[in-house]
């Protein structure tokens, strides 16, 4: 079995509760720490990218309490926040999915204030995982230490790109 049918049947696991294969994804997470020059430093933690394929890509991250990511969106990726150990708050700003409209965030002289959206909050605790689509501003608060996957894929199958990503505010201490 490849990595990503690994991967993608461990998160199936999360996704249906199926506690026994769900458990092995501490032990899948774990055989990827040994290498730390693979690590990048970030103000909410250290990441990793585990794998890319022709439609999606994945990364691990080691989060830090009382930190977050900056607030962005992204024009054609989803991404999915798979909580293996960690807890985190995902921040959506709801309203910014307005039909690829809001695309003028990229630019500082048509910036829509964050004020004008109504901020909602998903509290994700361990075995949980979390869509969100493209067009939508948001971020992500570590509430507890620990260490999540995400993966990235687009709407019509390409490759998603680690450059599609749109920052509004920076990481930053909460």
């Amino acid at each position: 079995m490849s990595q990503i049918e690994r991967a993608f049947e461990l998160l199936s696991a999360v996704r249906t509760h199926d506690a026994e294969l769900a458990g092995d994804i501490g032990e899948w997470v774990d055989s990827y720490e040994n290498d730390e020059d693979d690590w990048t430093a970030k103000n909410w933690g250290f990441c990793r990218h585990l794998f890319g394929e022709q439609t999606s890509c994945s990364m691990l991250k080691g989060l830090i309490p009382g930190e977050a990511c900056s607030i962005h969106w992204h024009a054609k990726r989803f991404n999915k926040f798979v909580l293996v150990s960690a807890e985190i708050d995902v921040v959506l700003y709801e309203g910014s999915l307005l039909d690829g409209q809001h695309n003028v965030l990229g630019k500082t002289d048509q910036l829509v204030p964050l004020s004008n959206y109504e901020v909602v909050r998903y509290q994700l605790k361990p075995g949980a995982s979390f869509d969100v689509p493209p067009n939508c501003v948001h971020s992500f608060e570590v509430v507890k230490t620990g260490d999540i996957v995400e993966i990235y894929w687009t709407e019509n199958g390409e490759m998603p790109s680690q450059d599609d990503i749109h920052r509004i505010i920076a990481g930053r201490t909460i």
